[in-house]
């Protein structure tokens, strides 16, 4: 809806958008643009729908700089002024997630070798909860696609049952992006 102003000089905030409508994110430091009618000369900025506590900044530019408290979905609210008036309060949200980290993996509980070739493959990761992973016998997982990640062990089957050496590599991912890619060898 289109905004009506009284006072052709009165600020309005119409819209906030979080790293550009992002729906998560892997870092605390956001940006957050600002659908504004006319120039304001400051503005408060916080995670609390009451920004009575919050002081006023001098605005310089949309998008503006904000540092989130932690993981997890979190509310922004924005309030503008300039000489005239006071805007009302707007807000956004966006959830922040922790990227996962993949440590290790581990082939059939260590052991050297095995004359199966469906091998069970325990992960060591931290950080973040995986959604997916991707397993190959390739290293740049050419003909690999996501699998969505339940619980471990992963079972995996080889391609390529021939005696010998076999490297498995493995890489996760969550809603903010893929962990880096780990391998384990078994005969």
């Amino acid at each position: 809806d289109p905004v009506t102003l009284v006072n052709p000089n009165e600020i309005a905030l119409s819209s906030v958008a979080i790293n550009n409508g992002d729906e998560n994110t892997a870092s605390f430091n956001v940006a957050v643009s600002l659908g504004i009618t006319n120039t304001p000369t400051h503005y408060k900025i916080g995670e609390s729908a009451d920004l009575s506590a919050v002081a006023w900044q001098t605005f310089n530019a949309s998008p503006l700089s904000y540092t989130l408290s932690g993981y997890g979905t979190k509310t922004v609210y924005v309030q503008l002024k300039n000489a005239t008036s006071i805007s009302a309060i707007l807000s956004d949200s966006i959830t922040a997630i922790q990227p996962v980290t993949l440590n290790s993996i581990i082939i059939n509980n260590a052991d050297v070798s095995t004359d199966n070739k469906t091998l069970s493959v325990a992960l060591n990761y931290s950080g973040g909860t995986p959604t997916h992973y991707m397993v190959s016998e390739d290293s740049g997982f050419t003909t690999s696609s996501w699998i969505i990640y339940v619980n471990q062990p992963i079972s995996y089957m080889l391609s390529n049952t021939s005696s010998g050496f076999k490297t498995i590599y493995l890489k996760l991912k969550n809603n903010v992006g893929e962990s880096n890619i780990v391998s384990d060898t078994i005969e």
